[in-house]
């Protein structure tokens, strides 16, 4: 099947759309799957934890798909932050309490990463399952990217997969840490400087 390979940003009318393509994406993520194990429970949380940490990007020129709708990606441009009020909240009401202390400690390393200064931040990036080692992931992200090295602004991630570790490398990223609470599985903050 020839599938479409224009990046269009994600029109308000498509953001449920955009969350079950990132769901199931990220049905299968180590990390995410530790702290929903339970399908149904994954189902239910993940597009609502997606929703917190990476939907300002649907309203603020962030929210990119490509073919029509099999690949996402959600940046935060500089200045604009996760909701961090409705993510204490999806995690409180979705993870299980033995993870609760987990969980949060993961959500603070990962701040600690972040760059100084203005960067654009990816929480999301996803192609459904069948469409998956055909380049969308790549052409997703390439006017975020593309802009970073315009603008010479950094970007940065957190790779909750090591899977994905030698994609995000091919398109530039760097590891500069690594973040791991109690039993979690390892997650990898990457830095992209403007190339």
């Amino acid at each position: 099947m020839n599938m479409p390979r224009t990046t269009t940003r994600i029109h308000p009318d498509r953001e449920a759309n955009a969350l079950a393509t990132l769901t199931l994406a990220f049905s299968s993520d180590p990390t995410n799957r530790w702290f929903w194990p339970g399908t149904g429970d994954f189902m239910e949380a993940f597009p609502k934890f997606a929703r917190a940490l990476g939907g300002r990007a649907f309203a603020t020129d962030g929210g990119f798909e490509i073919g029509d709708g099999a690949g996402v990606a959600l940046w935060l441009p500089p200045g604009v932050e996760p909701d961090e009020a409705e993510l204490m909240d999806i995690v409180q009401g979705t993870v299980h309490s033995s993870r609760w202390s987990d969980m949060f400690s993961i959500l603070q390393q990962a701040e600690q990463h972040h760059p100084d200064g203005p960067h654009w931040y990816l929480p999301f990036v996803g192609v459904e399952p069948q469409h998956q080692n055909r380049g969308l992931g790549a052409n997703v992200l390439r006017p975020v990217l593309q802009r970073c090295d315009l603008e010479r602004v950094p970007a940065y991630l957190e790779s909750t997969n090591p899977r994905n570790i030698p994609f995000y490398e091919s398109l530039g990223f760097e590891r500069i840490g690594m973040i791991q609470s109690g039993r979690s599985p390892e997650i990898v903050p990457m830095l992209r400087k403007p190339q």
